[in-house]
């Protein structure tokens, strides 16, 4: 895809198609940087807020729990008598 670079004052800017920025789940604030020559926009993400929709998705992966409600693995499965 080719956009062209528009003038914002006295610097230059693209404009980003929304079905782009949705492919790329960017949302809000980016982070821009430089790598090897080449610009990089990621989305932003800050450490402890996603930590809960994280550890959500973690544990859909793993439903099966024990009678006391913990999670088993395969090393409680093997050494231990429940």
């Amino acid at each position: 895809m080719e956009i062209k670079l528009r003038k914002i004052g006295n610097s230059q800017g693209i404009i980003l198609p929304d079905q782009l920025l949705k492919q790329c789940d960017i949302q809000g604030k980016v982070k821009v940087e430089v790598v090897q020559g080449k610009i990089i926009i990621s989305p932003v993400t800050y450490g402890r807020e996603t930590w809960t929709a994280q550890f959500e998705e973690e544990a859909a992966k793993y439903q099966t729990l024990n009678e006391s409600g913990f999670q088993s693995n395969s090393f409680d499965d093997a050494e231990w008598t429940w």
